[in-house]
This record gives structure tokens, C-alpha cells and sequence, in this order.
């Protein structure tokens, strides 16, 4: 897997009046780093909603454009354990009564939405493409990840105190004084991952593959660090 480290000079410098020095001698710094990395797997959410006059018939329907949908992601090469149902419901459309009158049930709508985890990148647009084929008639997202982001993480932190500690030189050097050892720090880090595509209806008619871009990640990490200086001298 490739990655890259973007360093941000963007500290923030706290120092203390002349009186305070003798308790105080400190300089506060915050870290920044990014790592990208490309992802290695996608997840999508897909699915088929039919409407028939009848409960049973909306979902027989459903149930076997589902199967079709199915059959065609493993044929691409998804794990049936990476195709999970994420909702199902059955729901009837009453009619708009004239005053005076009741409700009545003029139809049923089956909805059943699919959860597909792909490791296969490349192959992503290829797999939308054949849902639809199959029948998909709803998109709901698609986002991108790293399988294993453990080390990529560590090493934004990783890289976010090193950027703090070299702000901190050159603030200390600036004031002519020595930078000591870390005395607190306040780590934060957030995974930052492209927004997810809206959710979306399929055209039936759509030809070709979905291109797809999957882009890169960005493992952000901030480092507030408190620095201790030695040798001040007070003018």
C-alpha cells in the first residue's frame, strides 16, 4: 500500500509574561499531519423496491429480481459473506379517499436494500452495472476504505508529534531559549474518508460500467503539546 505525510506549520505559540517564567516556562504547540493512502475495499448499498397490487406479489417480485441481483455480484466475484440485508420492508399505499369515504389499499411496495463489501477496487463499477442489469432499482451510497488502518493511523500521530516538536524548536530558538522535554500532550486524531456518492435511483437503461473514481483516504492526526524551555533569559 502507498501513502504520503503532509506536515501543517500551524502551531499555536502561548508565552507567558516575564513574571510567570520562573513557574511557567513552557511553549504550547499543536501538531499536525495527513497520511493518504489508497483504499483497498468499497462498500455499497443497492436494492430492488416493487409495487403490486397484491402483498404477494410484491414481494415474489422482489424476491426474485433480489436473487437475480445476487446470483450476478457472486458471478463477479463477491464472498456471499461480504452481501448482507441492511433493510427490508413491506409497506401498503392507501388511496386518496373522497370525503365520506375509507381508506382503501390500491397497492403494496416491497423494499429490500443489500450491503456489498467488494476488495476488488477496480471492479466496483463493474458490479453496480451488473446489480442494475439484474434489476437494482436503488443506490443508496458508496464509500471507500482501508482494511487494516491501524499502522496508517499510528503514523499520522506518529508524524503529528514529530511536526509538533520541531515547531516548538524553532519557537524556542526565535526566543533564545532551550527546548526541554514534553510535558503533557493532548492527542486527537479522525479519519477523514471522501464524502459517500448520494443516494441515488439506477437508470435501467444506463450502459456501461459506473465509473467509478475511488481517490485516496486521509488519516488526520493533531498533536497540542506543552514543551518545557530551559535557559531563558529575561531582558
Amino acid at each position: 500500500m502507498t501513502y504520503k505525510i503532509w506536515l501543517a506549520f500551524c502551531g499555536t505559540l502561548f508565552l507567558f509574561p516575564p513574571s510567570l517564567y520562573a513557574q511557567d516556562r513552557t511553549i504550547k504547540v499543536q501538531g499536525n499531519a495527513v497520511v493518504a493512502a489508497a483504499p483497498d475495499q468499497a462498500t455499497f448499498t443497492m436494492g430492488v423496491e416493487t409495487r403490486q397490487p397484491s402483498a404477494q406479489q410484491a414481494l415474489k417480485e422482489n424476491n426474485d429480481l433480489m436473487a437475480k441481483i445476487t446470483s450476478a455480484l457472486k458471478q463477479e466475484g463477491v464472498d456471499g459473506k461480504d452481501i448482507q440485508t441492511s433493510d427490508f420492508s413491506l409497506r401498503p399505499v392507501y388511496s386518496t379517499p373522497k370525503e365520506g369515504e375509507s381508506l382503501d389499499v390500491k397497492a403494496y411496495i416491497v423494499a429490500h436494500r443489500l450491503t456489498v463489501r467488494t476488495y476488488d477496487i477496480a471492479k466496483v463499477g463493474v458490479l453496480l452495472d451488473k446489480a442494475n442489469q439484474a434489476g437494482a432499482n436503488r443506490f443508496e451510497g458508496l464509500t471507500f476504505g482501508v482494511r487494516d488502518d491501524a499502522p496508517l493511523r499510528r503514523k499520522a500521530q506518529a508524524a503529528a508529534v514529530e511536526d509538533a516538536r520541531q515547531q516548538a524548536k524553532v519557537y524556542a530558538e526565535a526566543m533564545g531559549v532551550v527546548l526541554g522535554r514534553a510535558l503533557s500532550l493532548n492527542a486527537g486524531a479522525a479519519y477523514g474518508p471522501p464524502t459517500p456518492l448520494r443516494a441515488m435511483a439506477f437508470m435501467q437503461d444506463a450502459p456501461g460500467s459506473v465509473p467509478i473514481q475511488p481517490g485516496e483516504l486521509n488519516f488526520n492526526a493533531t498533536a497540542d503539546v506543552v514543551w518545557e524551555v530551559m535557559d531563558l533569559v529575561i531582558k
